[in-house]
């Protein structure tokens, strides 16, 4: 699995996204910190289905994040769908006990399939990157 998501990571930095469809980027209206839909702990995985998606309408995720990436700015987020398309966003910190930061992402953006949800942290490490699961069925 862990091979998987790292080839379609690589194979997402080589390719271009055409920006007329690339939906907007919907993270500056989590800045008010509306509840999440879903949380996903630290290296976690969420199933949902494609049924409970509505058209127009935003999923809110929380990322868990240990302590060491914890972080009071916004992170940067890339999604990567398993048929190489990429969405770069931005995650809002989530205030409030524990470490997690709040991804929005167009509904409408999302098809059935797996995504490698990545966030580059602001920690001093060789490899400042948390990687998350997410799978539409």
């Amino acid at each position: 699995m862990m091979a998987l998501a790292g080839v379609v990571l690589a194979l997402a930095a080589w390719l271009t996204v055409d920006p007329l469809q690339t939906p907007r980027d919907f993270s500056s209206q989590a800045s008010s910190r509306p509840t999440a839909d879903h949380s996903l702990a630290e290296r976690g995985r969420l199933t949902i289905e494609v049924s409970s998606l509505r058209k127009g309408e935003v999923l809110r995720l929380d990322l868990a994040l240990a302590d060491e990436a914890h972080t009071d700015e916004p992170l940067a987020a890339r999604v990567v769908s398993s048929d190489g398309r990429v969405l770069d966003l931005s995650a809002v910190p989530v205030g409030g006990a524990g470490g997690a930061v709040q991804l929005a992402i167009d509904a409408d953006w999302l098809q059935p399939g797996r995504y490698l949800i990545q966030l580059t942290t602001t920690e001093q490490s060789p490899f400042p990157l948390r990687r998350y699961v997410l799978e539409i069925q």
